[in-house]
């Protein structure tokens, strides 16, 4: 019996727009959309070399790869522009799914970002408050490392957990194997894959 839904975040809960990227510009005295783009696209490989979360790591990185001399004030900057503008207006459907899924299971969200800026975007988006926890990976290793879903399942068997996500390889496919239930969102049913699908999230009253 699910006992814990957990949620991805990005292209999950909150859908990604192309306009989200012109908010790095803000980082820039002379707002510059080119090189916002270029911290937008260079971030995206983040999680091919590194484990976790953290500032320190990703100005080090974001220095190396793009021959920057950031100090550490501009990625406390990404972080609050991505907390406060990398978010869509709440949607009713949504809220009013968590609204009947809080009544039934503990609410989680596991999600490869920092976890206080992730929190505020719930916030905004109108559901944090029916989370009992956010787990970001400045707590935890990156998914799809094994340790991420453990802390994401503890106090109960894996079985008793569902994973909601877009991405097979970074939500799914461990827990899947650990266990766990598992659900693919695929607003475009884009992704062949063997696990259950949903291209909306308020599909999960219907199905939970």
């Amino acid at each position: 019996m699910i006992k814990r839904i957990i949620f991805d975040i990005d292209n999950t809960l909150i859908l990604f727009k192309d306009e989200f990227i012109k908010y790095y510009a803000e980082i820039f005295p002379d707002k510059d959309l080119k090189k916002a783009k270029e911290v937008y696209d260079v971030l995206e490989f983040y999680e091919d070399e590194e484990n976790i979360y953290s500032e320190e790591a990703m100005l080090s990185f974001l220095n190396r790869k793009l021959d920057y001399n950031f100090d550490i004030n501009m990625i406390k900057k990404i972080n609050k522009e991505v907390a406060e503008n990398w978010v869509n207006e709440p949607d009713e459907d949504i809220i009013s799914t968590f609204e009947y899924l809080s009544q039934k299971y503990e609410i989680y969200a596991l999600t490869n970002w920092f976890t206080d800026a992730q929190k505020r975007r719930l916030e905004k988006f109108g559901i944090l408050k029916y989370f009992t926890k956010v787990i970001g990976t400045d707590m935890v290793k990156i998914k799809p490392n094994k340790e991420a879903y453990l802390m994401a399942s503890r106090g109960l068997k894996m079985e008793e957990c569902l994973f909601i996500g877009d991405s097979p390889k970074k939500d799914l496919d461990v827990p899947y194997q650990m266990g766990a239930k598992v659900i693919h969102f695929d607003n475009n049913y884009k992704n062949n894959t063997k696990y259950q699908k949903i291209r909306e999230i308020k599909e999960l009253k219907n199905i939970l």
